[in-house]
């Protein structure tokens, strides 16, 4: 009966959850967070979003860029492993001066700087029966990094009535030739934001950094007695925890603990990775086989949540005579607490795409160059030394 009651009230609070948010939590755990939504996508973006598909797809045309080892059937429309940021090799600018219309002007600026082994914190809560990987612990390996390589984000602003805006273009998304495109992401930059929100929310309280004066100084205020104390019941706090029911909390509105996305990075904004693909079966090949699901990208593009429209699962075609598809788009949010490198940073390094009239700079990539960094990105990242066991939990930094 205890069980029962206790999966009773965690799905009635699931129940609350779905009323207040509109989401469904499918996974909620320590450092985890898997949301979904059913209705997140009106139909004109939808339809917005197809023709953006379309355009990309036309865009190609014969060149289709297959994505590697995956028997021709995963077509990269826009894909943040090609032309990457490649350290000793990719112009970088300290300032964040590339926007949109003036990407191009910026072909010829910048500097390659140099890979640097990076610097494994130490958590300020550090004990000895830590694991090394454990999850949230703070002390990650240097296999977790690279030196090679880095996704670059787009920055992103929001306007005065809480929509987003880039500020930079995005990666391999030609900035002049495709507004359209860039104002359907944006839409779905809006839509979307409300769900790894709540996951971002629970990721950033976890990455303060204080000193042991600061700690000591924020336990004094913690346990300063308050002028409206809170009625807390311990013995029914004890006997909630004796049979594994989640602790007694303050009846606290969550709005007023929280601020929103929108309100607590409204001056600098959120950085955004845009992936954009293509599923493409035939009667030749009728069927997609999925991967397990698993992490994206390495300590160095420091993503806190993913927003995922609409799904990356196996399927097979309806009818096995005529070819069908399945498109999909994927947002990764950087940690907005840890902004890194990003395409505000690095010009576009496209070769085919200079407009310069002077010598071209020798930071520009070509499209047999750049296949090449894919590559060795992808098998970087599915190293096995990249494999682990984080708190009986498998995270498998591979790129796909």
């Amino acid at each position: 009966m205890k069980r029962a009651s206790r999966c009773i009230e965690e799905l009635r609070g699931k129940v609350r959850y779905f009323e207040k948010s509109g989401l469904i939590p499918t996974l909620d755990g320590p450092g985890n967070k898997i949301l979904k939504l059913d209705s997140l996508i009106d139909k004109s973006l939808h339809r917005d979003l197809n023709r953006a598909c379309y355009t990309l797809l036309k865009d190609q045309g014969g060149n289709a860029d297959w994505h590697p080892r995956s028997n021709d059937m995963v077509q990269n429309l826009i894909h943040p492993s090609m032309y990457n940021f490649v350290y000793d090799r990719s112009p970088f600018i300290q300032e964040e001066v590339v926007g949109v219309s003036n990407a191009l002007n910026f072909m010829d600026e910048g500097k390659p700087v140099r890979g640097q082994s990076p610097v494994v914190r130490q958590n300020v809560f550090e004990h000895e029966w830590e694991p090394e990987f454990a999850t949230g612990s703070g002390k990650i390996g240097s296999e977790y990094w690279s030196d090679k390589y880095q996704w670059l984000p787009a920055n992103v602003r929001f306007r005065e009535d809480g929509s987003t805006e880039f500020k930079s273009y995005v990666n391999n998304l030609h900035p002049t030739r495709f507004p359209e495109i860039y104002r359907t992401i944006e839409s779905d930059e809006n839509d979307d934001s409300r769900t790894p929100e709540f996951s971002v929310k629970d990721f950033l309280h976890k990455d303060v950094e204080l000193t042991h004066q600061e700690l000591r100084d924020l336990e004094e205020e913690c346990y300063h007695e308050s002028e409206d104390p809170v009625e807390f019941d311990e013995d029914e706090d004890q006997r909630r925890m004796n049979e594994g029911l989640p602790p007694l909390t303050p009846n606290v509105d969550d709005e007023t603990m929280a601020e929103s996305l929108r309100e607590k990075f409204k001056k600098d904004g959120l950085q955004i990775i845009v992936k954009i693909a293509s599923i493409e079966l035939t009667p030749e090949k009728p069927e997609f086989s999925a991967g397990s699901w698993h992490l994206e990208g390495q300590m160095n593009e420091k993503i806190a949540a993913t927003a995922l429209q609409h799904r990356v699962s196996s399927f097979k075609l309806q009818d096995p005579t005529k070819p069908g598809h399945r498109r999909f788009i994927a947002l990764w949010i950087v940690n907005p607490h840890r902004r890194i490198l990003s395409t505000a940073n690095v010009p576009p390094q496209q070769k085919d795409w200079w407009t310069g009239s002077g010598e071209m700079s020798s930071g520009l990539v070509d499209v047999e160059e750049a296949p090449e960094h894919r590559l060795k990105f992808m098998d970087e990242r599915t190293a096995e030394k990249a494999r682990a066991h984080w708190e009986s939990i498998d995270y498998n930094f591979c790129e796909h």
